[in-house]
């Protein structure tokens, strides 16, 4: 009988480890955002979160922001900064930008200003080590 609490320890423990190794964490209200989402083919619109940060890709734009917390309604709102704008003429690199967005359980509906909003579903893809290019 005393073996039993320490499996039932190893066990959750265990999970645990898995889970953050998903490419979505929990998603509840007060939790932040940690995750990969992209976009189906061919639009390549990716959001990444973690607990240090947010980087939102669009076309011909990167916006890099601190990291977001899901209200009740697990809607989330930060400020980023444009690291990257490549063709847009409402956007310089190192502009102040709002990112909003909704969080599902396997996908988030994001949006920045002047931007679509792009609804991104869960992946494990890495995050890029390098700029979005822009074909315009």
């Amino acid at each position: 009988m005393g073996l039993r609490r320490p499996l039932v320890i190893l066990g959750a423990v265990g999970i645990l480890a898995a889970c953050r190794n998903s490419p979505v964490q929990v998603v509840a209200p007060g939790y932040t955002l940690v995750g990969t989402w992209q976009a189906g083919s061919p639009d390549p619109a990716k959001f990444f979160a973690s607990d240090t940060g947010t980087l939102l890709i669009v076309p011909c734009l990167r916006i890099q922001s601190g990291p977001v917390e899901l209200d009740d309604s697990l809607r989330f709102a930060t400020v980023g900064s444009v690291v990257y704008a490549g063709g847009f003429e409402t956007f310089n690199q190192g502009d102040t930008v709002s990112i909003t967005g909704r969080a599902g359980s396997r996908s988030v509906t994001v949006s920045a200003r002047s931007t679509p909003t792009y609804t991104l579903y869960a992946t494990s893809s890495p995050l890029p080590a390098t700029a979005v290019t822009c074909n315009q």
